[in-house]
């Protein structure tokens, strides 16, 4: 589970129908024994900086979204890896799939799809990966700047879930723990 991977998993717990408490999205990273428990310096960064990141992402994203930056992966050429942080979004759509299901099931649910496309099935290909091979020129160029829209998809399925009583305009923090 890398960096980009981690990104995708916070968006997705501030975007989506309900309130992830931080306890259970970093078991979810880390499992049952977070690093730093037990004095691990290395461990309580970690720690801290995914704890960090999730802040600027929700603040980035109750900003309207202007401001959001997923972080993706890129190979040694630059060539943005979507795939990576699409699995780590729809890793946290599994943890309340059943939540999830109002907006997969709506019409409202092309708004998966900028994301959908990056992740990968059992063999480790990307859906996008099989279109592109289907896919004429035209088509293939939009495949492939895709990742491009994952911003304003993710700030979109935060309003979709405002809309429908999920969110408040605000954010899901507390304000008595806002920043």
């Amino acid at each position: 589970m890398g960096v980009s991977f981690i990104d995708g998993f916070i968006a997705a717990t501030i975007v989506g129908p309900h309130l992830v408490p931080q306890a259970q999205w970093l078991s979810q990273i880390f499992g049952a024994k977070l690093p730093g428990s037990l004095g691990d310096r290395a461990g309580a960064a970690t720690i801290a900086a995914i704890v960090a990141r999730h802040a600027d992402v929700r603040d980035a994203l109750c900003r309207n979204g202007q401001s959001y930056a997923p972080i993706f992966r890129r190979t040694g050429a630059g060539v943005v890896v979507a795939a990576d942080w699409a699995d780590g979004f729809f890793g946290a759509v599994k943890l309340n799939a059943s939540a999830w299901r109002a907006l997969a099931s709506s019409p409202s649910s092309m708004l998966l799809m900028p994301i959908f496309v990056f992740c990968r099935d059992a063999n480790g290909n990307t859906v996008s990966a099989t279109d592109l091979a289907m896919a004429n020129a035209s088509q293939q160029r939009l495949i492939g700047d895709g990742w491009r829209h994952i911003p304003e998809a993710v700030t979109a399925i935060r309003s979709y879930w405002i809309a429908h009583g999920q969110r408040t305009s605000v954010g899901q923090i507390p304000a008595r723990v806002r920043r």
